[in-house]
């Protein structure tokens, strides 16, 4: 565990004790590399002004799949980068990331089922692996916020509010299943803040 005890826990996920100090995305992954952040500590609120994604690592055998599946599907899955074959990185969108060691926690599935969260995944790492880093909604929280308007989970110290859809997804190959969705808890005076935003942010 992390040798800061200043944590706080909610929704079964740790929030990031000060947030506002991290103002760069290799500021937020030398922490988790480094190990000074408490496992599985949400982004929210990190970097503000750089994009967050979501990495998924498959065998190569199964990285077409996957493409055809996020290709299918491109506003729950967007690529926004693809790693070559064995490489823990992604030079397209930053210098110095090392996808074995900078996540705040990894979940490893086997036959789709979900086996271990561990926190580095150096020993697991294989030559075959290929890297997908799917975009996440933390990137436009800052343009939210410098809109005026309010990112209640942030504000209110708790877990992004989600849900799952029962839409299914255009599956491809081994990969199916349901989307899960940011909920944007937005009050009516916040709709027209929001609209201008969409236009940023298609």
């Amino acid at each position: 565990m992390s040798n800061v005890a200043s944590y706080q826990s909610l929704d079964g996920l740790t929030l990031h004790p000060d947030p506002a100090r991290v103002r760069t995305g290799f500021e937020a992954r030398k922490e988790f590399r480094n190990g000074k952040l408490d496992p599985f500590t949400q982004t929210t609120g990190l970097a503000p002004g750089y994009m967050q994604a979501s990495p998924v690592i498959v065998p190569k055998e199964m990285a077409l799949e996957f493409l055809t599946l996020c290709q299918r599907n491109p506003k729950p899955c967007p690529v926004v980068a693809v790693s070559d074959a064995g490489v823990p990185s992604f030079p397209t969108v930053g210098g110095d990331i090392d996808l074995r060691t900078d996540l705040g926690g990894y979940r490893i599935w086997r036959n789709g089922e979900l086996a271990e969260e561990v926190t580095d995944i150096s020993n697991y790492w294989r030559d075959d692996f290929v890297s997908f880093a799917i975009g996440c909604s933390y990137s436009f929280e800052d343009a939210m916020v410098a809109a005026g308007l309010d990112v209640r989970h942030q504000s209110e110290g708790r877990c992004v509010p989600m849900y799952r859809t029962n839409i299914p997804l255009a599956s491809a190959g081994r990969f199916r299943g349901r989307p899960a969705f940011r909920c944007a808890r937005s009050r009516r005076r916040m709709q027209s803040g929001l609209s201008r935003l969409r236009h940023d942010f298609p």
